[in-house]
């Protein structure tokens, strides 16, 4: 069993847990838009209880597919 101090990463293993205050500094936003990202199901989550915690990973997952999405954008708007 590996155990997590306060959602800090594990070697090797990707067990963090954040809450809605973590995730949005994570991602560079607020809580709020966290909040309507997770209600409007653009982003994935765990749900223990009434608490809501996203895995690292997932945070991760979301910020290179919207990087990926921009360089497409870019790359159309300025190389035809």
């Amino acid at each position: 069993m590996v155990a997590i101090r306060h959602g800090a990463p594990v070697k090797g293993h990707d067990l963090a847990l954040l809450d809605y205050d973590g995730a949005a500094r994570y991602l560079c936003t607020t809580p709020r838009h966290v909040r309507e990202l997770w209600a409007k199901r653009h982003l994935a989550a765990i749900e223990v209880g009434r608490s809501v915690r996203f895995r690292r990973r997932i945070l991760t997952a979301l910020l290179r597919l919207i990087a990926s999405r921009l360089f497409a954008e870019s790359r159309r708007r300025w190389w035809w």
